[in-house]
């Protein structure tokens, strides 16, 4: 009797856009899954190298490759992908990041154990810069309710979560990037999280490789929308505390990848603005004494 045939169908969406070099790791690390009842939906955005080539050489049933002639972004993308799926449950990969063997096995396996009302289970990355590893993705292991938490800035990339079909929402194809986290804050904001301790995949980020969230302007925009969008009263306590923790959160990641500009510094000030206290004080004084001391303390090489 095939094993998979009683394993649930998983569904792995995963977008390329002329990362021929890399898209071959991250198919393999997808077929190579101890869960084996997948089917893997390849979506092209219109690649100009070599990768329709990489695709044609796969040979695997379980790869359902879509192209398209102009690339619409990674949100679309994804909601193509998304459509054209059959799975019960939801995975996400990044063409240059890799999924851990284990990782819809153990995911699967927690969903089995968790309660109905679970429709998000997170699992920990392990995140390399340059080839070094580093701590960019520290969510913070809470379970439940996670809608606050999430968005105070405890975030983690889409190749660290596994999602129940029917809690799944729409990408936001109008965002350039940070639609991801946008994505998670629908998701969790309507149902809730678990928590699975075992590391799920490994995220590859590059100084010399190019991604959507390194164009400055294009990122501190799509954090204004999220911005609007999520911290829309004032006058709401809990909202005012998350975006406090948020702008540090915010800052401090881009801080890690050698990220000083103005505008990530100015995160630093608008915590303090919207909470005052002692760690807010002090990340305003480590601003306010200039980038030279703010490299000093956190870049990462």
């Amino acid at each position: 009797m095939d094993p998979s045939s009683s394993q649930p169908l998983v569904s792995i969406i995963l977008p390329t856009k002329n990362r021929a070099t890399l898209l071959a790791r991250a198919v393999k690390s997808v077929l190579a899954q101890t869960h084996t009842n997948i089917e893997l939906i390849l979506v092209d955005e219109g690649s100009s190298d070599e990768t329709p080539d990489v695709v044609k050489r796969i040979a695997d049933a379980r790869v359902k490759p879509f192209r398209n002639e102009v690339s619409r972004g990674p949100g679309a993308a994804r909601n193509a992908g998304i459509e054209a799926s059959e799975g019960d449950f939801i995975a996400f990969l990044d063409d240059d990041d890799e999924f851990l063997p284990n990782k819809l096995k153990d995911q699967v396996k927690a969903f089995e154990t968790s309660v109905g009302s679970v429709g998000i289970v997170i699992s920990p990355v392990q995140t390399f810069r340059n080839g070094k590893p580093v701590d960019y993705f520290p969510y913070n292991g809470e379970s439940g309710n996670v809608f606050l938490n999430v968005l105070a800035g405890h975030t983690f990339p889409l190749s660290a979560i596994l999602v129940r079909r029917n809690a799944l929402a729409a990408f936001d194809d109008k965002l350039t990037c940070l639609e991801d986290v946008d994505f998670c804050l629908k998701v969790v904001q309507l149902t809730k999280a678990m928590y699975s301790e075992s590391p799920c995949a490994l995220v590859h980020l590059d100084d010399n490789r190019k991604r959507l969230s390194t164009d400055r302007v294009n990122l501190h925009r799509s954090f204004r929308s999220l911005q609007s969008r999520w911290f829309n009263d004032p006058n709401d306590s809990l909202l005012r505390n998350a975006q406090a923790d948020l702008f540090v959160n915010f800052a401090l990641r881009q801080f890690a990848l050698g990220n000083f500009d103005e505008a990530t510094r100015e995160y630093l000030n608008r915590a303090y603005a919207l909470k005052k206290d002692g760690r807010r004080l002090m990340y305003r004084l480590q601003n306010m004494a200039g980038p030279s001391v703010l490299k000093w303390l956190y870049a990462k090489t």
